[in-house]
Order: C-alpha cells, then sequence, then structure tokens
C-alpha cells in the first residue's frame, strides 16, 4: 500500500512539471535539459569567438603606412632582405613565388609578356627604366594593395614573400639593363 502511495505521489510530481512546462508564452524560454546544437551562438567561418580589444596589435605584425597614400609606402617600408647573408638564397625563394603569383601576368622575364594577356590589358614591363629608381616600397605597396588594373595579392603572400618576390624583380632588372648594354 505504502508503495501504491508513492507511485501516486511520484506521478502527481510528474504531471505537475508537464503542465508547468506547457505554457501559451511562446516568448518564454523553455527548461532546457539537453542543450541542442540549434541553441548554440553562431559565428562565420574562420571567425573567434572574441574580438580583440581596440588598439590591439598583434605580436610580430607589420604596421602599413594608410592604403590611399603610396608615397609613404615608398618612403617608410625597405626591404628588410637587401644586405642580408643570405639575400642570393632569399631571391631564389622569391624567383619560386614570382614563378606561381606574377609570372601569368608579367611573365617570367617580368616584361608583361605573361601567358594571360590575350584576355587581359598588359601589365607593364616592370623592367623598364622607369622602374629601376622606384624604391622597394612601391613595389611592395603595389603587391600588395594592387594598382588600376592589378589586383592585390596582399591576402595571398606574407609580407616576408613579398620582399623575397621584390629581391628577385631587382634581379631581373638587373639582367635587363645588362641585355641592353651589349
Amino acid at each position: 500500500m505504502r508503495w501504491k502511495q508513492g507511485f501516486v505521489g511520484g506521478l502527481a510530481v510528474s504531471l505537475l512539471v508537464v503542465i508547468s512546462a506547457c505554457k501559451n508564452n511562446p516568448q518564454q524560454t523553455k527548461l532546457t535539459y539537453m542543450p541542442d546544437m540549434a541553441d548554440a551562438p553562431t559565428i562565420k567561418p574562420q571567425q573567434n569567438y572574441l574580438e580583440p580589444p581596440e588598439g590591439a596589435v598583434a605580436r610580430n605584425a607589420m604596421i602599413y603606412p594608410p592604403e590611399d597614400k603610396p608615397e609613404d609606402w615608398e618612403r617608410l617600408l625597405h626591404n628588410p632582405y637587401v644586405g642580408h647573408r643570405s639575400e642570393e638564397a632569399m631571391a631564389k625563394e622569391g624567383a619560386f613565388l614570382f614563378d606561381i603569383n606574377c609570372t601569368p601576368c608579367h611573365g617570367k622575364d617580368g616584361k608583361g609578356k605573361g601567358s594571360v594577356i590575350d584576355k587581359f590589358p598588359p601589365p607593364p614591363d616592370i623592367t623598364h627604366a622607369m622602374y629601376l629608381d622606384r624604391p622597394d616600397g612601391f613595389f611592395f605597396h603595389k603587391i600588395t594593395v594592387g594598382g588600376p588594373i592589378m589586383p592585390g595579392r596582399g591576402e595571398h603572400t606574407y609580407p616576408h614573400e613579398r620582399w623575397k618576390i621584390i629581391l628577385h624583380l631587382r634581379n631581373l632588372q638587373k639582367l635587363s639593363r645588362a641585355d641592353d648594354t651589349q
């Protein structure tokens, strides 16, 4: 008899819980026994849950001048690999990166005769005399941000790779100048 009273009491409590959960207000949150994936916070792919504090700068970050002032890029940015003891090896890495990123438009020799020139406006000859006196910051800016017909490659290359590409570009300019004098 005692178990019947316990059973009826348990049934009554269960019934009260079920009835209290059924409310007519759909705006009120329900009691969650197991969280559902649908209730999880949504974020965009490759995004962190927390935004960095305002004004925070990542360690080893390269602070660029404003994009709309290319003259600042030319004046403030200098190739850190010029004069480096392994400059030749870095220029070889730059040649590999140049082949991947720049050859389709500028061609293997940088003269602007790449494989896509029949479909797009021809790029400039970056070994031409007017580009010889340009500082490395000019080329870094063009590779990073792009130009009127050149897409920016800043999202596709790391800064150290861009500097290596510029080392190779300078070698192409030297070769072109030597060919012109012969």
